[in-house]
């Protein structure tokens, strides 16, 4: 992904979640099935050209807004398990269900409309 200044967008409610500037990947992408009364809560992860890995939470609601947007660095790539099991007892401690991210293939497009998706490794 070599877009200047790319945003990563939900493709409902168009709100910038991670920007991608140039040389920047959409590293990986994960989401719970739906909950009718929350939505999604979707985790994001971006690569940037030095490597280090940029993350953002969020939940995006039933009609298709997008609420409580969480961002951070890993300092390591073994903290993405770490980051996702606390991911995982929040949304259990918030829904009383257990809801788990799964490796998603989302859904998103840069602010010219490019469609994006996850760098395979």
């Amino acid at each position: 992904m070599n877009h200047s200044s790319a945003k990563v967008h939900t493709h409902t409610a168009m709100v910038t979640i991670l920007e991608l500037e140039d040389g920047d990947e959409l590293a990986g992408s994960w989401s719970t099935p739906d909950h009718d009364r929350f939505g999604t809560f979707r985790l994001l992860l971006k690569r940037t050209p030095d490597n280090r890995l940029l993350w953002a939470h969020y939940i995006q609601a039933p009609d298709g807004t997008t609420g409580m947007v969480m961002r951070g660095v890993l300092r390591h790539p073994d903290e993405l398990k770490q980051l996702q099991d606390t991911i995982h007892r929040t949304i259990r401690k918030v829904t009383g269900e257990e809801l788990r991210l799964e490796d998603s293939d989302y859904l998103a497009s840069s602010a010219d409309g490019i469609s994006l998706r996850p760098v395979q490794e």
